[in-house]
């Protein structure tokens, strides 16, 4: 679902900046493939430069493919990580909850340890 998301956003987004940049004639993105080329390279963060939006318009766009887009790749990667590694959120959540668990239990000795060390000063 993400990956749809991505690329329709880029679609729509390469649409909307041709469209307006075909009438600048500073335009650097002329053909659909220049407009989806910029839009892929922008949602990646690569950022070439070698097509960029001129108008206002187009730089609007590029600024809402920046913001969703970076969004959009950051799950599509984090998806593809818990997949390389096998994790899953509550292998996760399992992990954390045992790691919390040993450290209060670590916790607890200590305190076992200073009450003890209390007691056998009373007895004293």
């Amino acid at each position: 679902m993400t990956a749809f998301v991505a690329i329709v956003l880029m679609s729509i987004t390469s649409v909307v900046v041709l469209q307006a940049e075909t009438r600048s004639v500073d335009a650097n993105i002329a053909t659909g493939g220049d407009a989806f080329w910029w839009a892929f390279v922008t949602v990646t963060t690569v950022g070439y430069g070698d097509h960029y939006p001129v108008t206002g318009l187009g730089r609007l766009m590029a600024m809402i493919l920046m913001v969703v887009g970076v969004g959009i790749f950051g799950v599509l990667t984090s998806y593809l990580s818990a997949t390389f590694l096998g994790t899953t959120d509550t292998e996760a959540d399992t992990y954390m909850e045992t790691v919390q668990l040993e450290a209060d239990m670590a916790h607890l000795k200590k305190e076992m340890v200073a009450i003890k060390e209390m007691l056998q000063e009373l007895k004293e």
